[in-house]
């Protein structure tokens, strides 16, 4: 319920009439950090990534997200620097991409496809903490269902 109401929120901050200026753009060159957390997250144009430990999840344009396990190695953030706490968030140019953090019971990074009336239906985002990834789609009435789930280790 916490999701949807918070999906509701964000649809809402997207609409048509909203200056520009309200949702951070992140730019190529910038690294968003999500404070208190391993959590980054960059832009190449109009994609995301993400990278939390060993897990990096990346959103494209059209609505679909790859998780890839690797080293666990931490990123470094290079070139400015965004840093996010819950309720916090950003929109790569050139894209209906949002993402935000959330508390749920720690702070978690939601990346998704989204127009004012919500999820973007048959398009994916995923949910990033500390532990884990959740991918989930968007149904025809903007509803979430999760589909993929990965753990840390």
């Amino acid at each position: 319920m916490r999701r949807l109401a918070a999906t509701l929120v964000l649809a809402g901050a997207l609409t048509p009439l909203a200056a520009a200026d309200e949702i951070p753009a992140l730019l190529p060159g910038t690294t968003a950090l999500v404070k208190g957390t391993p959590i980054t997250c960059t832009t190449r144009g109009d994609d995301v990534r993400c990278t939390a430990g060993h897990l990096t999840a990346t959103l494209s344009k059209a609505g679909k997200v790859g998780v890839l396990r690797g080293s666990g190695t931490p990123s470094r953030a290079s070139g400015k620097v965004m840093r996010l706490a819950v309720n916090g968030g950003f929109a790569p140019p050139g894209a209906s991409i949002y993402c935000h953090v959330y508390a749920a019971p720690a702070p978690t990074m939601t990346c998704s496809s989204i127009v004012p009336a919500g999820g973007i239906p048959n398009t994916q985002g995923f949910d990033m903490s500390i532990r884990s990834v959740v991918v989930f789609r968007y149904g025809a009435m903007h509803d979430r269902h999760d589909v993929s789930h990965f753990t840390q280790g």
